[in-house]
C-alpha cells in the first residue's frame, strides 16, 4: 500500500510542478483508488484542482496551497499517512503560515488601511468645502 501512495504522491508532486496535466491526473484517479486512504485524500486535492483561478489572483492563498501541497507530499513519501489527512488546502495546517506570505497579508492590511483614511479625509474636505460657500 506505501508504494501506491508513493506513487500518488509523485502524481501530485507532477500536478504542482506541471509535469503532470490536471486531466491526465483526473482521469488517473476516475475510476476508484487503489488504496483507501487515496480516495479520502482526494476530496482535498480536488479543492485543490478547483481553486487553481485563486491561486492566479490571489499571491498568499498560492503560496499556502502549494506549501499545503508540498507537505502533504511529503507527509505521503514519509508513510504519515494521518498527518497528510489533515491538509485540507483551506489555510495553513498546523496553525503554521510563512514569513513571506505573512508579509504579504500584513502589507494589504496597511494598504486597505491608508484607502480607507484617504477616502475619510476626501470627504471630510469635502464637508469643509462645502461649509465654507456657505460662510
Amino acid at each position: 500500500m506505501q508504494d501506491k501512495l508513493v506513487a500518488f504522491a509523485d502524481d501530485l508532486e507532477g500536478l504542482l510542478t506541471g509535469a503532470l496535466p490536471e486531466d491526465a491526473f483526473r482521469e488517473r484517479y476516475r475510476h476508484g483508488y487503489e488504496a483507501p486512504d487515496i480516495g479520502a485524500l482526494m476530496a482535498y486535492v480536488d479543492h485543490f484542482l478547483c481553486d487553481s483561478d485563486i491561486r492566479q489572483k490571489d499571491e498568499w492563498y498560492r503560496q499556502m496551497q502549494e506549501h499545503e501541497m508540498r507537505k502533504m507530499i511529503a507527509r505521503l513519501r514519509g508513510g504519515e499517512v494521518a498527518d497528510a489527512k489533515r491538509i485540507d488546502f483551506l489555510g495553513y495546517s498546523d496553525g503554521e503560515e510563512r514569513e513571506d506570505a505573512l508579509s504579504l497579508r500584513r502589507r494589504r492590511k496597511g494598504l486597505l488601511a491608508c484607502v480607507v483614511v484617504a477616502a475619510l479625509l476626501a470627504v471630510l474636505l469635502g464637508v469643509l468645502l462645502a461649509a465654507a460657500r456657505w460662510l
